[in-house]
């Protein structure tokens, strides 16, 4: 979004403003204006966590590609997070089926939009080069902010308004 709107807001009135370098993203002025039609990202990551908290713990990390590809690969520990299959309208779950690489998942959501069918071990050539744009997103990552639900932060002690994150009154 920073990309976007920089040259918008910068010295240059256009939208044809030059990005700083140390401006992360991508600018999509173009797109979305509908003066150009091209991909602005070939790849999007869907999940970096490397410190997953209450009530589970442990670590995840995800990208899906503009030609369908997506990569899963999961460590954590207890129920709440973990991949467990389907849920339809209905309420009825579908168990997945037995996984031969635990926490490993590979999907070609243009062909199998649901995930059904996990492809990690049968496409190492995709998962490789998945893992090396993961790796690669990995290098500016930050540590998320802490989600952890303080009861000092509930409205009922700022005046009816929500103050998440307020470890203290």
């Amino acid at each position: 979004m920073r990309s976007t709107c920089c040259p918008l807001c910068s010295v240059s009135p256009t939208h044809t403003a030059k990005v700083p370098q140390n401006v992360d993203g991508v600018n999509a002025w173009r797109v979305l204006m509908g003066e150009s039609s091209a991909d602005v990202r070939d790849a999007l990551p869907l999940d970096i966590n490397k410190e997953i908290e209450f009530p589970d713990s442990g670590w995840r990390r995800a990208v899906v590609t503009k030609d369908g590809w997506k990569l899963i690969e999961q460590a954590v520990e207890g129920e709440t997070l973990n991949y467990d299959g389907w849920y339809l309208p209905n309420g009825t779950d579908i168990r997945p089926p037995h996984n031969p690489t635990p926490g490993k998942f590979l999907f070609n959501i243009h062909k199998d939009p649901y995930e059904h069918t996990n492809l990690f071990q049968q496409q190492p050539e995709i998962v490789q080069k998945l893992r090396s744009l993961l790796d690669d997103f990995e290098k500016d990552y930050q540590n998320p902010q802490s989600n952890f639900v303080y009861p000092s932060s509930f409205p009922y002690f700022h005046d009816g308004v929500w103050h998440p994150f307020s470890p203290i009154l």
